[in-house]
């Protein structure tokens, strides 16, 4: 019985001791418009994911949602995004201060979600902090 507890006690500190490191990903559109495929973003080494932060910029392709997806932050800046009727929720903030975001969700929900200038044709559904509208 103590060593049990010894046992899960040692798997949870090493649970919860893991660092998870967050990729800063940039659309770059070189492939297809496939969200899944790492070779659409810059680092090519994967494509966001849960703890990752995606940049979305005017590329030849532009992304297109292959499934409900959630990453940690999301800034568009120009191009579009589309949802493809998916779902994005994004656990850190969003900052689009251009281009647009079509053709699904957008679930916000970190401390902000701020949209300046960016068309925003999607169901938002927002639980942070704040919302800030402008442009």
């Amino acid at each position: 019985m103590k060593n049990t507890f010894i046992y899960i006690a040692l798997m949870l500190v090493l649970c919860l001791s893991k660092q998870v490191n967050a990729v800063n990903y940039t659309w770059s559109g070189t492939m297809s418009t496939a969200w899944n495929n790492a070779n659409n973003w810059s680092p090519n080494s994967g494509f966001p994911g849960g703890g990752d932060n995606a940049t979305i910029v005017s590329a030849t392709n532009m992304p297109l949602l292959d499934m409900d997806r959630t990453i940690s932050a999301l800034t568009v800046t120009s191009g579009t995004l589309d949802l493809n009727t998916f779902t994005l929720q994004c656990n850190g903030n969003v900052n689009a201060n251009g281009g647009t975001i079509a053709n699904g969700t957008l679930k916000p929900r970190g401390n902000q979600g701020n949209f300046a200038g960016t068309y925003v044709d999607v169901r938002v559904d927002a639980l942070c902090g704040s919302i800030k509208l402008s442009g």
